[in-house]
């Protein structure tokens, strides 16, 4: 069965019929025809036919955000490590700035339908309707955007000018409720709020800007602005590592304890179901055998921490052969 999304009011449909019980199974095949699209219209003194420099970090946190999603439904983990080149091509947005005008536009359609295609391969027909809708209402949805502003200008003391009807206000209860059960989306609204911060930081007090349709001056941007949360940075380890043990009380996979020899680095990671069938074999001989692994674990560094770490790979050791003796 196909279907086909054109609206965000589309999206919003499909996503009710499937949370009051209707079934789809794993043929279910899901399309964006037209729809999310990026669109931001900026007006001021720096903006006419040009791309001032302090806008082009918020424009590469949306491609984040959507490599992030990406990654996240097709390896179940948001590091972008493990995105593979020909992934990353895929997923590349263009943005086009209109002839004479600061306008910005970026299909987005062609990346959903894509998301769709890999959340399939790791979960049920509705698990991934859930996750891809969720996801795309995040991203490229008005309502969230909004209760976010109207949010940020009440805890301000400011007059509140974004009015919510009912229904957006019933919208986001609805995404409140997935987000709970689907980390994908949780994920997605974390980042999202963090871009249209930045977003809204890069504009200067005289800028008017339209973006998801409502329309902020400069100078309410730096009100309804946040502190930015620290940044985590993503890291590959590699090295030779013993297993510690592992936990199998995840609903997909399972997650293993690992020390690396050489600095006693101690990561959790999950291993994932794509995870070659050899390299799973290979985890638990070392558990089981007590012996040592070569293996490349994807992870995020915040505040000194390690997150979000994922196996990419895992082989017996072979320690190196001695040299001859002269």
């Amino acid at each position: 069965m196909l279907l086909t999304i054109r609206s965000e009011e589309d999206a919003w449909a499909l996503l009710e019929r499937v949370l009051t019980g209707e079934e789809f199974d794993e043929h279910t095949e899901l399309e964006f025809d037209g729809w999310p699209v990026f669109a931001m219209k900026v007006r001021g003194r720096d903006w006419d036919s040009s791309v001032p420099t302090r806008v082009m970090a918020p424009l590469l946190e949306v491609q984040r955000d959507l490599n992030r999603a990406f990654a996240e439904l097709r390896y179940g983990s948001p590091n972008l490590l493990k995105l593979k080149e020909d992934e990353r091509e895929q997923l590349e947005l263009v943005v086009k700035v209109k002839e004479g005008s600061s306008d910005f536009e970026a299909e987005l359609a062609t990346k959903f339908t894509e998301m769709a295609k890999m959340a399939i391969e790791r979960m049920n027909g509705t698990e991934s309707l859930i996750a891809v809708l969720g996801v795309a209402l995040t991203i490229g949805g008005v309502v969230g955007f909004r209760a976010w502003l109207a949010y940020r200008q009440q805890i301000k003391g400011l007059e509140v000018d974004v009015v919510r009807s009912e229904q957006e206000t019933r919208r986001m209860e609805i995404m409140a409720s997935v987000a709970n059960h689907q980390p994908a989306v949780l994920n997605a609204i974390n980042s999202s709020i963090e871009t249209n911060n930045k977003l809204l930081k890069a504009l200067k007090p005289d800028d008017v800007v339209t973006f998801k349709g409502e329309r902020i001056t400069g100078a309410v941007a730096a009100e309804v602005t946040q502190p930015e949360r620290a940044a985590s940075e993503d890291v590959q380890l590699d090295g030779v590592f013993r297993v510690l043990g592992n936990r199998t009380d995840k609903s997909a996979g399972f997650r293993i304890t690992l020390q690396r020899v050489t600095d006693d680095l101690i990561v959790t990671a999950d291993v994932p179901q794509e995870l070659n069938p050899l390299q799973k074999a290979a985890l638990k001989e070392a558990e089981w055998g007590k012996t040592l692994l070569d293996a490349s674990i994807a992870a995020s560094i915040l505040r000194g921490s390690l997150h979000s770490a994922l196996v990419i790979s895992a082989r017996a050791h072979v320690p190196p052969e001695a040299p001859p003796e002269a």
